[in-house]
């Protein structure tokens, strides 16, 4: 059994890609802007997920935290700066970042209010119907595959401490160089950043043994 990839089922665009997928949805063209989001949803809905950890889970809906982040990035395309095929996603999910902060203040300020509506949607439904993504065709069987190795994953990534865990989110998750990585968790260097990342996959590994294990035979 071979251990399925972080990756969604489609790889990230190259730059080439993005660049022209994102002059296209600046232009209007509605069919590219589907298809830049559509490439990001299921990746960023799981970096979400694992950010608000299992206390939040119950809670907050990561989608509608994706689809918020969505309205939001429809409207500032001018902001992307595309520097590298990840760019999008890091663009992405720094709105998304804001939009689940935001949640999860509501959520803190409900919770000593008394007040039990923890719906995370302040847009309207007309600029939720201007975006709609759905989820890549996948054979059943390997999307069952892929989902429960993904689905462990996550929680073990969740579960981990947090230099570690972002460590893995921003450099799988994401397709981060070492050089982002090691910025965005804080670390002295690129060296100090792998040997965050490198112990974080050995306790996923422990984690997750007999995937491991079973790709090993």
């Amino acid at each position: 059994m071979s251990v399925p990839s972080v990756a969604d089922s489609s790889e990230l665009p190259s730059l080439e890609q993005s660049l022209e997928l994102v002059r296209r949805a600046r232009e209007g063209d509605r069919v590219a802007l589907g298809e830049l989001l559509t490439r990001y949803q299921d990746r960023l809905r799981r970096i979400i997920q694992i950010r608000l950890g299992p206390r939040l889970r119950g809670q907050i809906e990561s989608m509608d935290i994706v689809q918020n982040a969505f309205v939001v990035a429809i409207r500032r395309l001018e902001d992307i700066e595309l520097r590298d095929r990840a760019s999008v996603l890091k663009w992405l999910t720094r709105v998304a970042t804001h939009q689940l902060n935001d949640a999860v203040d509501r959520f803190g300020a409900q919770k000593r209010t008394g007040v039990t509506n923890l719906g995370t949607d302040r847009t309207s439904s007309e600029d939720r119907r201007r975006f709609e993504p759905s989820a890549a065709d996948t054979p059943p069987d390997q999307a069952a595959a892929r989902n429960e190795f993904r689905a462990l994953l996550d929680e073990a990534v969740a579960a981990l401490p947090e230099r570690g865990r972002e460590a893995v989110l921003l450099r799988d998750y994401h397709d981060g160089e070492w050089e982002f990585v090691a910025r965005e968790i804080g670390a002295p260097s690129i060296e100090a950043a792998q040997r965050a990342y490198h112990r974080a996959w050995a306790r996923l590994r422990e984690t997750l043994a007999p995937y491991f294990n079973d790709a090993s035979d």
